[in-house]
């Protein structure tokens, strides 16, 4: 039997820059402001697109983008961006998707991606170009969403399987202003985990789902290595404990990312 590894964040933001990389040719220089580790780079390919969660790139080096925030884009939650004239540029932008969100990837010729309680997914032509833009099918829905950390990333398996966050809204792991655990922490029966899923399953609901992962506040960012099989996720949130009478609030300051 495999074992399964919740990898610590740092790896994850190591093994998420290298995958962050678009190879452009005949660009002109739009370099990013940003302190990197020697042998990285950072070239700006768009901007002022608003509020940006995750993206994914194509094999043709096209970008999707999942926004937090429809604010810029006219009610729409998801970015296609092209660069049509090869300046190394986006300049081509597609909105679509009437929903807010953050988990966006490319999985079997289908693009996912996931609101604040539902993963949707969009059929792809050989230019892994979304052939219908406004008929999504739905994976699965009815996940908590209390408008805090509710951020819905997700991931993939080589067996077919979808792993999806859903983040505790509350604290109520232990006692309101202390430190004093609740035994058992009943809360964790249906959040602050990783729930899996059968990733071509169409309309599944939470009760399809199996916990997968417990004790994890909020995720923001999950990612499978199918190498050492084991799923890597990025954590911006104290995690909930089945003993939170061991978690002291100088803990917080010191495993919070």
């Amino acid at each position: 039997m495999n074992k399964k590894f919740i990898w610590p964040a740092a790896v994850l933001v190591a093994l998420l820059g290298l995958t962050g990389f678009i190879a452009i040719k005949q660009m002109a220089d739009v370099k990013a402001d940003l302190t990197l580790p020697q042998g990285f780079s950072a070239t700006i390919v768009a901007d002022s697109l608003g509020g940006v969660r995750h993206i994914a790139v194509t094999s043709r080096g096209d970008v999707y983008v999942k926004m937090g925030s429809t604010r810029k884009t006219n009610g729409k939650g998801i970015i296609f961006l092209s660069d049509t004239n090869h300046d190394g540029r986006l300049d081509k932008k597609l909105l679509f998707g009437d929903y807010v969100g953050t988990g966006i990837k490319i999985k079997d010729h289908y693009l996912y991606a996931s609101s604040n309680s539902a993963v949707y997914r969009y059929k792809l032509n050989d230019k892994d170009e979304v052939i219908n833009t406004e008929n999504p099918e739905t994976i699965v829905q009815g996940l908590a969403d209390h408008r805090q950390d509710n951020a819905k990333p997700l991931t993939f398996d080589e067996q077919g399987n979808l792993y999806v966050t859903i983040g505790s809204w509350s604290d109520a792991c232990r006692e309101k202003g202390s430190a004093v655990g609740i035994p058992g922490c009943p809360l964790l029966d249906s959040a602050g985990g990783i729930w899996k899923f059968k990733a071509n399953k169409l309309n599944q609901s939470f009760g399809d789902g199996v916990k997968f992962a417990t004790g994890i506040k909020n995720a923001v960012g999950l990612a499978y290595n199918p190498g050492s099989k084991s799923v890597l996720l990025l954590i911006t949130a104290v995690a909930l404990t089945s003993n939170p009478d061991r978690f002291l609030p100088s803990d917080e300051r010191a495993i919070t990312s």
